[in-house]
């Protein structure tokens, strides 16, 4: 220790911590004032502690990353399968037109999620939208959609193009 140096530490009874001199009855029973070696005890069991999480997030995100994909990469599959079960039911009559363009719009999200192209992905959206108009307009000739399922249609035929032609929703 230097020359002069004293360690001056009392003990608070009123508050039960060790403080410095002239610091007595200036700590709060919530928050009292420690030993310097209590204090840095707590700090370098502070920094273990985030150093672990730090690791444990890191590898649970590695482990996560994979998982991930393979999630986005079934959510397509499902998608698709679901828009094709509702064309056949909307082509039998049992379907609706809208029910159709909201099984290519969440196969739309899907595949912008798997990373697939968005230039891609759009333009698959747009082209299974002009075959929804298609059949539509051809099931309002044979009464079997109305009017106004032919017009949506019709709209959602546009709006996929312009989703298209912007290269976003």
């Amino acid at each position: 220790m230097p020359a002069g140096f004293t360690f001056n530490k009392s003990y608070c009874i009123t508050r039960r911590c060790f403080v410095t001199s002239g610091m007595l009855g200036r700590c709060t029973p919530e928050r009292p004032l420690m030993a310097g070696f209590a204090r840095d005890m707590l700090g370098a069991m502070n920094l273990a502690r985030v150093i672990v999480l730090a690791l444990c997030a890191t590898s649970a995100t590695a482990i996560a990353a994979p998982k991930a994909a393979q999630l986005a990469k079934d959510r397509v599959a499902v998608a698709e399968k679901v828009y094709t079960h509702a064309t056949a039911m909307m082509k039998s009559g049992r379907g609706t037109v809208e029910g159709v363009y909201l099984w290519s719009v969440r196969w739309l999200g899907a595949d912008l999620d798997a990373a697939r192209p968005a230039k891609q992905a759009f333009a698959d959206h747009a082209a299974r939208m002009t075959e929804l108009d298609t059949e539509a307009t051809k099931a309002k000739g044979a009464g079997a959609v109305s009017a106004g399922d032919a017009e949506a249609a019709t709209y959602f035929r546009i709006e996929a193009e312009l989703w298209q032609a912007r290269g976003k929703r």
